[in-house]
């Protein structure tokens, strides 16, 4: 059994595929297996698996028909066999030493799941395959203050119990990517992503907090590739983009009440209710024999209205930092 079995989503991944397979194989630590899920690859990149996997006894390659990346995600997820599972995005790439050091606080600790730093790079300014100064890139981001997505890190070290994991995603004090865990296969074999939404990562993650304790590391470790031009260009990809954060947002808010998290609660209903009129103006009338999207609409809106008494001015709810938890 591998300590680490490394899932890898593959979909025409184009010149970066290469690097970001590398940077898996040339860990310290080398007890690790590494899955690449050919989600329907037209370019080529299903050929380049072939060769790693002739190459390396480490590489399994999964083929399968384009489903996305959540598809590819469990597809990988129901072929594990490490102790520990990770996820890594073709396009981005680890520094040597992540997986050694994560599994070392891991077993250190007890705990079910690390959390390292990342270090984020736009792609429209991603140059060279490997930075000239490491120590420069490990210092440009993601610390105990992101100021591109502006998160609130607790500090190095900070281990949080299931129900304080759960309330730092709920509060939004921890990002939601799951590139930068290192997960215990008994807690994360059999969780699962949504299929066709987005923010399939923030509801992997409720699920997982739900279950698991949390080690957070500061040490920055992934380097993921972003890019500052949105990729869902389209009316139908925005509107479903807004679709999809209203219906995440209601379900944080269930999740939240559930648990006895009213300090979150209008901030989060206000969230909702910002978006409708932003999904509204961007639905014609052809939309609307959309079942599905009729569905999702008569959601929000019967959950808007079941609360609307408990928050008067939610409409205009100003944008505030989330209350400091007693717990994290």
């Amino acid at each position: 059994m591998p300590k680490i079995s490394v899932i890898m989503p593959v979909y025409n991944s184009g010149q970066y595929l290469p690097r970001a397979i590398d940077s898996v194989l040339g860990q310290i630590l080398r007890d690790l297996e590494l899955i690449l899920v050919d989600d329907g690859s037209t370019d080529g990149s299903g050929q380049v698996c072939n060769r790693y996997a002739r190459t390396d006894e480490r590489v399994r390659v999964i083929r399968k028909p384009n489903g996305g990346t959540s598809s590819a995600r469990n597809a990988g997820l129901a072929a594990v066999t490490g102790e520990y599972i990770a996820f890594a995005d073709y396009d981005d790439y680890l520094f040597p030493e992540m997986y050694l050091y994560m599994y070392a606080k891991a077993e250190e600790s007890g705990v079910d799941v690390v959390k390292c730093g990342t270090v984020l790079y736009d792609s429209a300014g991603l140059t060279p395959p490997w930075p000239k100064n490491e120590s420069r890139l490990r210092a440009a981001s993601m610390g105990q203050w992101n100021p591109v997505f502006n998160y609130h890190f607790p500090p190095d070290g900070t281990v949080l119990s299931s129900e304080e994991y759960l309330y730092a995603m709920l509060a939004s004090q921890l990002d939601h990517a799951v590139w930068n865990l290192l997960i215990a296969a008994s807690v994360g074999r059999d969780l699962r992503f949504p299929e066709g939404r987005f923010y399939e990562d923030d509801f992997f993650n409720l699920e997982l907090a739900a279950r698991a304790s949390l080690l957070f590391v500061e040490k920055k470790l992934y380097v993921h590739t972003y890019s500052s031009v949105s990729s869902a260009n389209s009316p139908a990809s925005r509107r479903k983009l807004r679709v999809d954060a209203s219906l995440n947002d209601i379900r944080k808010y269930l999740l939240a009440e559930q648990k006895g998290y009213h300090s979150l609660l209008p901030a989060l209903f206000a969230s909702v209710c910002r978006r409708l009129p932003l999904i509204m103006a961007a639905v014609q009338p052809p939309d609307l024999l959309d079942s599905g999207l009729t569905e999702d609409l008569g959601q929000i809106t019967r959950f808007i209205d079941a609360r609307q008494r408990q928050f008067p001015s939610a409409w205009q709810y100003p944008r505030q930092p989330v209350p400091e938890s007693p717990i994290v």
